[in-house]
């Protein structure tokens, strides 16, 4: 067993200061989280895209607000960092159409379906070209600091994502 001693940054100055032996068997059990963030993360890019390009600039805060809080609610949080296999892909692409419509936006079934299967080749293609595991860290707390600036004027959502950042220094050390 070896230990490492790794000094993580996000782009906004979150500080992760690691140290833990490598060899867990359970690692597997903390996936969920880690996929679950940036496949909320990806989401939120897209629907800011095409919130800009479709010029509603003024109900952007707004949507952000209401999907962001609905991912981020203390009672997900706290089931989402339990140790627990995946969700099966209709249970998650299920889950994240009900995150979607949870503000005053709607997609149809078509927007829908090109929504989710955008997050999955996006979250795939960053997954295969992390050389190590810790890149996955980086880029959900990547995720995790875009998703923070989208809400910062909301104290509640902030403290929520403060939340998260909490439990992924709990499950990484």
């Amino acid at each position: 067993m070896s230990i490492a001693h790794i000094k993580v940054r996000s782009q906004n100055s979150f500080h992760l200061d690691i140290t833990r032996e490598i060899a867990s068997l359970e690692g597997h059990l903390f996936a969920l989280p880690i996929l679950f963030i940036n496949l909320g993360g990806e989401m939120m890019y897209v629907i800011e895209h095409r919130l800009r390009a479709q010029g509603l600039e003024d109900r952007m805060d707004k949507v952000m607000q209401d999907v962001i809080g609905t991912i981020f609610r203390p009672r997900i949080i706290d089931e989402l960092f339990k140790p627990q296999h995946l969700l099966s892909e209709s249970s998650m692409r299920s889950l994240f159409q009900k995150l979607a419509h949870a503000s005053i936006m709607s997609l149809n079934q078509e927007s829908m379906d090109k929504l989710l299967d955008l997050m999955t080749m996006t979250v795939k293609y960053q997954v295969f070209n992390c050389r190590y595991p810790l890149e996955m860290i980086y880029c959900t707390l990547n995720h995790l600091d875009y998703m923070r600036d989208l809400v910062k004027h909301s104290e509640t959502i902030s403290n929520s994502l403060r939340k998260v950042y909490n439990h992924i220094e709990r499950v990484i050390i």
